[in-house]
């Protein structure tokens, strides 16, 4: 996908395990700003980053080249797999992650752009699409608020339509 290159610090991702293929996405609010949200990922002392990060007005920056494990999962269990970071791709959405900060249309628009995108280059199933909160083992609750099935609803089916509310 079109993106703008905002490299994370090396110290803050590396290499996926040998033999393991990406087959997931996790999607995250940033729960603080763009601006502060590339500089944590550039900053060697914060040892997290992700993927892609998603601006409100929908520009998408990657931080992580996909073939690398980015640092973005934690402590994570869902569905039988542990270890989220070593075959997912991290997407962050700036938002507050307190329920009611929005998710603007460019934005929404944007993440299925690119959820579409990764879904078709590695045949990724719906039940693969998930939020943080789903496989956190620490109580993480982002991205709140997202409306992660009409994503998914529309990346697998893009002539459904929507109502103009559910973003």
């Amino acid at each position: 996908p079109e993106a703008i290159w905002r490299p994370a610090a090396d110290a803050n991702f590396g290499p996926r395990p040998p033999g393991v293929d990406v087959d997931a996405i996790v999607l995250h609010a940033t729960a603080g700003s763009l601006t502060a949200t590339l500089g944590w990922f550039a900053n060697p002392n914060s040892r997290v980053s992700a993927h892609y990060v998603v601006a409100k007005n929908g520009y998408v920056y990657q931080m992580v080249e996909e073939s690398e494990r980015a640092h973005h999962a934690g402590a994570s269990r869902y569905k039988g797999r542990e270890d989220w970071n070593d075959f997912s791709i991290g997407i962050e959405i700036v938002n507050q992650n307190d329920g009611v900060d929005p998710y603007p249309p460019d934005q929404f628009e944007a993440t299925v752009r690119l959820v579409a995108y990764l879904v078709d280059r590695y045949q990724i199933a719906p039940e693969f699409i998930v939020a943080h909160a789903d496989i956190s083992t620490v109580g993480k609750t982002d991205p709140r608020g997202f409306p992660i099935h009409e994503l998914i609803m529309r990346v697998y089916d893009p002539e459904a339509n929507l109502p103009e509310d559910v973003v």
